[in-house]
């Protein structure tokens, strides 16, 4: 089976799973790990290994522990596996062009999975973090931002939206990319509640035009 979004299919043989789990929770951490794995059986590839990295975003491929474990296992003498599958290729490297230039060089068989997110459950925390009353209880506040982060870090790394060619949906993912990057913690003379607001909005602009372009694609697969 060949995955849209595979780079260079290098024939059979066995898969590692990959995902950086940088801002999930525990319930999301395993939801999304037993997603690769269901994606995996789907598509009829053994699975060998799963490797994990907790890495904020734009931390280079090469200082992530599982990451580099992944590419040591491709690119093994008698490699020991042939298929890379994970939610995303998003942030694995600051070009996308030099992770197809390595997938070519090693026969390797990068595949997206896609991100494992509902994002009807993002909207209640949009709502309660644009509602919340200064001061609040410390726990409240930071399993709001939290959870924004980790909504907002899947988001980006979906396909469709970051590939776009729209400007609104380019402007509203570019957004998202700096807040993850540069903005993920309150600038200087910059309040954690002002913070707050703000990646409460980027994450809405993503998340309401993520659940439009997916009606839009449900509507179309539904018409005769």
């Amino acid at each position: 089976m060949k995955h849209p979004h595979a780079i260079e299919p290098s024939g059979p043989g066995q898969a590692v799973l990959y995902c950086n789990l940088h801002y999930l929770t525990a319930e999301e951490r395993r939801a999304q790990m037993a997603a690769l794995h269901a994606f995996a059986e789907t598509a009829s590839l053994p699975v060998r290994f799963s490797l994990m990295d907790d890495c904020p975003p734009g931390t280079a491929g090469g200082s992530r522990p599982g990451w580099r474990r992944v590419t040591e296992l491709v690119q093994a003498p008698q490699p020991l596996v042939r298929t890379v599958v994970c939610p995303s290729t998003y942030d694995l490297a600051d070009d996308e062009a030099e992770l197809t230039r390595w997938a070519e060089e090693t026969g390797c068989t990068l595949i997206e999975a896609g991100p494992a997110i509902n994002v009807e459950d993002t909207f209640p925390k949009i709502k309660a973090a644009l509602h919340l009353q200064d001061p609040c209880d410390p726990h409240t506040f930071r399993a709001l931002r939290d959870g924004l982060l980790a909504d907002l870090y899947r988001l980006t790394g979906i396909r469709f939206l970051r590939d776009s060619d729209e400007e609104i949906i380019q402007e509203a993912w570019g957004r998202a990319h700096r807040m993850l990057r540069e903005h993920a913690t309150p600038r200087l003379n910059e309040s954690a509640f002002d913070h707050l607001v703000d990646l409460a909005w980027s994450t809405r602009c993503l998340a309401c035009l993520y659940r439009y372009r997916n009606a839009d694609t449900a509507r179309s697969e539904a018409a005769p």
